[in-house]
């Protein structure tokens, strides 16, 4: 497991949690399971697209322009092959088609 440098750790503590009440997690939720609808489809697609967006934007608001602390964070709770999810619901699978749908959203965005 990755260890979080001591500038790293108010980021990670700010993140929400899905035991207490705060909108950020219901808005993760949501998304979580928007995701879940649409693993089939193909990293460009309509669907895909958005969600990618949504994506990309809730991560803007809680990891600012710390992206070294986001792929930290990624890397941290990404599944081991062939493991168990180690936050609910981002499971191998899932995390795939997330990595597969942001940077198809990313190489596109940057060309337009």
């Amino acid at each position: 497991m990755k260890r979080f440098a001591p500038d790293e750790l108010p980021i990670i503590e700010s993140l929400p949690r899905l035991e207490e009440n705060d909108p950020r997690a219901d808005e993760w939720i949501s998304l979580l399971r928007d995701i879940h609808g649409h693993l089939g489809e193909p990293p460009d697609s309509p669907a895909s697209r958005r969600l990618a967006e949504r994506l990309l934007e809730i991560e803007g608001q809680w990891f600012g322009d710390r992206e070294d602390v986001l792929e930290k964070y990624w890397e941290w709770i990404r599944p081991e092959p062939g493991g168990s999810e180690k936050v609910l619901g981002l499971d191998e699978e899932t995390m795939a088609y997330i990595e597969r749908i942001t940077d198809e959203y990313l190489r596109t965005d940057k060309r337009a």
